[in-house]
């Protein structure tokens, strides 16, 4: 019973998204072409670089003197060509009640549950791969196994720095290396959160504008992730995975799509199902490391 209480919409109760957050980090792509939510293709730039010499003008040293250098070798591909492609996935909200009294606040209401919630979906997504109990979600950062699609690489394999769990200080300077020489831009670190305050702790991590960094500069994600190996498989107790990327990107509807209450009203239970949802599609720039870290749980 009521009691006469008054009813505050819960609209109004006051709430705060958390920080530093996946989609607050990687980048937003505005497609205008709603073809997208059939997927993505892309072609990374992931290039590296040589040198050459002009035979005229360069010198060698040869027992103490200088002589003329000889003629340099041909120059070789340095940059590879490839076609990487993306999966899109929805990300819904549902809520089930009796009509009586709340018909006019339903839909709004589960569009704010969504709003306030689909992040964190969205980075359980983008770790495992799952929706619904299925691995649809491609690329993902849990991957041990290259998936192709035609001539699409739409998973690539995650490349193990060391198998060996590390303290979170040398496991953040391992990755950054590793990206380093692989991707020529800013790195991105997805770190779970339970590894935030250890970061933290250890002043490995600091918030500049909004956004989470490494001392050296690589972006972090702190996300809700659940850890996992490459593999898929349950962590020992005690370590933790963190992953790094190229730069993260994505798309998404611009707002979520909500059914009107009368399509969503269930006359047999008078119950009204009302669900709001939007549609996703993330990717990444060339590489995806892997590193386990010991996370101090005994």
């Amino acid at each position: 019973m009521a009691r006469g209480r008054l009813l505050i919409s819960s609209g109004t109760l006051p709430f705060t998204a958390p920080q530093f957050d996946l989609l607050s980090t990687a980048t937003q792509l505005d497609l205008p072409d709603a073809h997208w939510r059939m997927g993505i293709t892309w072609e990374p730039l992931c290039p590296e670089s040589s040198g050459t010499y002009d035979p005229c003008t360069a010198i060698v040293e040869n027992a103490g003197e200088v002589e003329q250098a000889p003629e340099p070798p041909a120059k070789s591909a340095t940059t590879a060509w490839q076609t990487r492609a993306a999966t899109a996935f929805t990300a819904y909200s549902r809520i089930d009640c009796s009509p009586v009294g709340q018909w006019d606040q339903l839909s709004e209401v589960n569009q704010q549950a969504l709003l306030r919630s689909e992040a964190r979906f969205v980075e359980t997504a983008f770790w495992s791969g799952a929706v619904a109990g299925q691995t649809v979600v491609f690329p993902h950062l849990a991957a041990d196994t290259e998936v192709t699609d035609g001539g699409d690489l739409l998973q690539p394999a995650a490349t193990v720095v060391t198998t060996t769990a590390q303290e979170i200080a040398i496991g953040i300077g391992m990755l950054e290396d590793a990206m380093r020489d692989c991707y020529p831009g800013v790195a991105t670190i997805h770190m779970p959160i339970r590894l935030a305050a250890l970061a933290s702790m250890h002043d490995l991590i600091e918030a500049r504008a909004g956004r989470m960094f490494t001392k050296i500069g690589s972006k972090v994600v702190v996300g809700d992730y659940p850890g996992t190996a490459p593999d898929g498989s349950t962590t020992p107790v005690g370590t933790t995975w963190m992953y790094a990327t190229g730069e993260v990107f994505y798309s998404r509807e611009r707002t979520p799509t909500r059914f009107s209450v009368a399509e969503s009203f269930d006359r047999d239970v008078n119950t009204v199902e009302v669900i709001a949802e939007r549609t996703y599609v993330l990717g990444w720039d060339c590489c995806l490391f892997a590193i386990p870290i010991l996370n101090g749980e005994l």
